[in-house]
């Protein structure tokens, strides 16, 4: 741009920036303060910028498609890793799921017969302990079962997942609303209205989503807000669950859906986020997690708006 006093051009080049036969948005421009006749070596001149500025802005288009086609290919790479890792446990929690099951049923017959009996106080707080550890036990197994790809969830049916968002918040344990309210935390649901439908086993879905709003509350460690949202867009279905809590760095965001990871300790199975990650991947979707240290932490779900029902 001319400043104010600067010489006024009396002649003017303009040459296109071109690459291939595509304009490039950009134009050369050279300029004499004094009425000049061009000549071949002023075009040439011209021609020479213009295709090098083409090529330096060609260069850099296609080292962004590329940087993009890597990403995309990580991306692509490490969902496969995760998703086979998943298959993996599936098939041998099929394998161990049977035998483990009837030792399981076993001793826990032995424990209830002997409470029947009415054993001393302090045997029976033993036993009482030892059978809730069995129980805990044969709900670690059903839950591998759940993420594990080995078998369809069973029929899909067209789902509003406005409704199994409402069913998954009113079906979470009463302990976490007593905590809740005690803790003076609030739960925002901020659903779309008109939420195109998708094609869904109602009650995993809903237990993926009650996954998500536990971790949620216990993301929380003395009062915050939990906001659960819902959204369309292009082909998607959308809810994320968003907390104001404490957050995690990148590399626990990253391994927050392993199988058995968790930062909470033995009072935690750390089946949650897998698994929900198990139920949404066979339902043809996406389970993403966004974290920040000290700025809380959103888990966004993408499904595919229906098609034609059949088996995941």
């Amino acid at each position: 741009m001319l400043r104010s006093g600067a010489l006024e051009p009396e002649s003017l080049l303009f040459t296109p920036v071109v690459a291939g036969d595509r304009p490039r948005g950009g134009i050369v421009t050279i300029w004499w303060s004094r009425r000049h006749e061009f000549s071949r070596d002023d075009f040439n001149l011209a021609a020479g910028v213009a295709s090098q500025l083409a090529l330096a802005l060609e260069n850099a288009r296609l080292y962004r498609s590329v940087q993009g086609a890597l990403d995309e290919a990580r991306s692509a790479q490490a969902e496969m890793a995760r998703t086979e890792t998943l298959r993996a446990l599936g098939q041998f929690a099929d394998g161990a799921a049977h035998h483990l099951n009837n030792l399981l049923a076993v001793a826990l017959g032995r424990i209830q017969l002997a409470l029947l009996k009415r054993a001393p106080v302090e045997a029976a707080s033993e036993l009482t302990t030892a059978q809730k550890a069995i129980r805990d036990s044969a709900d670690i197994i059903r839950r591998l079962h759940d993420f594990g790809a080995g078998r369809p969830l069973g029929p899909l049916e067209l789902v509003n997942l406005n409704d199994v968002v409402r069913a998954a918040d009113a079906d979470a344990p009463v302990v976490w609303q007593d905590e809740v309210a005690r803790r003076g935390t609030s739960i925002e649901l901020a659903l779309a209205e008109d939420l195109p439908v998708v094609n869904a086993v109602r009650k995993p879905l809903q237990e993926a989503l009650r996954n998500l709003i536990v971790n949620a509350v216990e993301a929380i460690p003395s009062s915050g807000s939990i906001v659960i949202r819902t959204w369309a867009e292009a082909s998607s279905v959308y809810c994320a669950v968003i907390d104001h809590g404490v957050g995690m760095s990148g590399e626990i965001a990253r391994r927050a859906i392993e199988p058995f990871f968790t930062t909470k300790g033995l009072q935690r199975r750390g089946l949650g986020l897998s698994a929900s990650h198990g139920i949404i991947a066979r339902h043809g979707g996406e389970l993403r997690v966004e974290s920040h240290m000290g700025q809380g932490t959103t888990v966004t779900v993408r499904l595919p708006i229906a098609h034609a029902p059949d088996q995941v």
